[in-house]
């Protein structure tokens, strides 16, 4: 953020020798414009915003959204089990992890990513080759930036660029084309997973792209008809022979099941129609609900293995019931291997549950059960063979305060083009940005008795005033005549979505803890999928789409209590 910025602050920092020259754009503007000032004074205070603005165009890929670290612990048989073994690139900035079986990935505000996991713990990740024609490949530097979303599985790792691109590594193996990335997966794609030898994306208008080895029983024509659907999320299980299939929640909060291996599953699966996330093992499905009476979102536990039989330490398949104290989880993790589950409740606290019986007990070995002491704030879990990890981001912030503060850094950024008037077009813009946060800010627009003012009482009212302001940075962005560097302007129009995104996903947190409506709330919850999609992208009105993204979130959310 610019917080407090002057001119002579700008030129403290010294960065303009350093940056400019290297950047092509900037030099041409320079040219472009030079007749354009009448003083060497006013021109030099342009060459000082521009370079103190020019970046890479994704390192503030993530800037408008809260940030926290990841804590990392391991089996309670090494030494020091407990204490942060996360790397330190990992203990600032994070925005997302994602966690497999050996090691992790985490995503940084700036479009970074960052390895880590018990692999790390004993060298660099690099094993030696199983056979003939099978090798262990590792991401190249253009792999780890520039990111917006992460995943990882069964010897490998993916990442998704911000054009949603789909790049990955690990272990490459000719035969199950698990690293033959398609090329409708090159584009567009707004999440995926990988399990086993398989791998789904979802793109960001639903469609549904597989790849490495097929589904059985699943036509083209059965992808596409899921993908039509538009679902939230996907998630892979392990069916008869240990054949995979796909479990996708959809925006109605039904489960659909791609794959004949997953009959079964499907059939265990029927009659939910609450679902908000899915995690499996090879004998459970792990599904997170909407909550019912006295419990605000409930972890379920459902056998979905025919062949196993109660007694041997499986759920039998007539097994289907929540968690013993499984209420008010909001994320959780699956381990396959060990058995476990490792879960977040919406407080921040941890839970976990061990798999050795048919009605799952809450865990007292391994390291689902034994926790770091302290460890709070935590927004999602994960775990591999010999270690967990948890994303903890400090609760809320102040939006109105951020608005109050962005208005402040726009009308310094203002005094520095000498334009009081808003003669100019970036004069123009600025001016009437301001006077839309001022608007957006004004105390009467804000319940009262709210600290954090969170809880806009006209939010519709305060969503418009932050998108007439990121209509006006964004025409600044894009005119002509503008002497603004691009970077700067999306680093003001950032701190808007930041402000938008946090009234939304405050309203998402207070109407769980409400018991809101479950549907209504996937509805909110996919809206605010939408805003974040938008936020990143590059088109011209993409940060307005994503305002109104944010709103819907929070309308839909308000909605789901009344």
């Amino acid at each position: 953020m610019l917080h407090g910025v002057c001119l002579k602050q700008l030129i403290d920092r010294r960065m303009f020798p350093a940056i400019v020259p290297s950047e092509p754009s900037v030099l041409q503007k320079i040219m472009s414009l030079t007749h354009k000032f009448h003083s060497m004074q006013k021109l030099a205070a342009w060459l000082v915003l521009a370079a103190t603005a020019v970046t890479d165009p994704v390192s503030s890929a993530f800037a408008y959204q809260r940030t926290g670290s990841v804590y990392m612990w391991k089996d309670p048989f090494f030494a020091n089990a407990l204490q942060n073994w996360a790397p330190l690139e990992t203990r600032s900035g994070i925005v997302d992890m994602a966690v497999g079986i050996e090691y992790g990935l985490a995503l940084k505000a700036n479009g970074d990513v960052v390895e880590f996991g018990t692999l790390f713990a004993f060298g660099p990740f690099q094993l030696p080759p199983a056979s003939p024609g099978q090798v262990y490949t590792r991401p190249t530097p253009d792999m780890l930036t520039g990111v917006k979303a992460v995943a990882t599985g069964d010897r490998y790792a993916f990442v998704v660029k911000r054009n949603g691109a789909v790049l990955g590594w690990g272990f490459r193996d000719n035969g199950t084309g698990v690293l033959n990335i398609p090329t409708a997966a090159q584009s567009g794609v707004r999440m995926l997973r990988q399990s086993g030898d398989h791998v789904v994306a979802i793109k960001d208008d639903g469609t549904v792209v597989t790849w490495g080895l097929p589904f059985l029983g699943a036509a083209p024509a059965d992808v596409a008809a899921i993908g039509a659907g538009k679902p939230v999320s996907v998630s892979i299980g392990s069916g008869f022979a240990g054949h995979g299939f796909a479990a996708f929640v959809m925006p109605n909060g039904t489960i659909q099941i791609l794959g004949s291996a997953g009959e079964y599953a499907a059939s265990r699966l029927a009659g939910i129609h609450d679902a908000l996330e899915i995690e499996f093992t090879d004998q459970w499905a792990n599904v997170l609900r909407g909550g019912g009476p006295g419990c605000t979102q409930r972890l379920d536990r459902i056998g979905i293995e025919s062949g196993y039989v109660t007694g041997y330490g499986y759920p039998g398949p007539g097994y289907s019931g929540p968690y013993p104290d499984g209420c008010s989880v909001k994320s959780s993790f699956a381990n396959n291997d060990l058995q476990y589950t490792l879960g977040c409740r919406t407080d921040g606290s941890l839970v976990g549950w061990t798999g050795t019986a048919d009605v799952a007990t809450p865990a007292d070995a391994m390291v689902a059960g034994t926790f770091p002491p302290g460890l709070n704030n935590v927004v999602a879990v994960g775990g591999g063979t010999y270690f967990a990890a948890a994303l903890t981001i400090p609760n809320r912030n102040a939006p109105r305060a951020a608005l109050l503060a962005s208005a402040t850094d726009f009308a310094n950024l203002l005094a520095t083009l000498n334009d009081p008037n808003g003669r100019t077009v970036d004069g123009h813009h600025l001016r009437d940005a301001i006077e839309a946060v001022n608007d957006a800010s004004k105390a009467n627009l804000w319940l009262p008795g709210d600290n954090l003012h969170v809880a806009p009482k006209h939010g519709d009212k305060v969503f418009e005033g932050i998108k007439k302001a990121v209509g006006e940075l964004t025409a600044a962005k894009f005119a002509r005549n503008s002497v603004l560097a691009d970077a700067t302007l999306d680093e003001l129009i950032a701190s808007l979505l930041a402000s938008a995104s946090e009234i939304a996903q405050a309203a998402i947190d207070d109407a769980t803890q409400a018991h809101g409506d479950a549907r209504k709330l996937a509805a909110a919850r996919a809206a605010f999928a939408d805003a974040d999609a938008d936020a990143l992208e590059t088109r011209r009105n993409s940060q307005t789409e994503a305002i109104n993204d944010f709103r819907e979130a929070w309308k839909k959310a308000q909605d789901s209590v009344k």
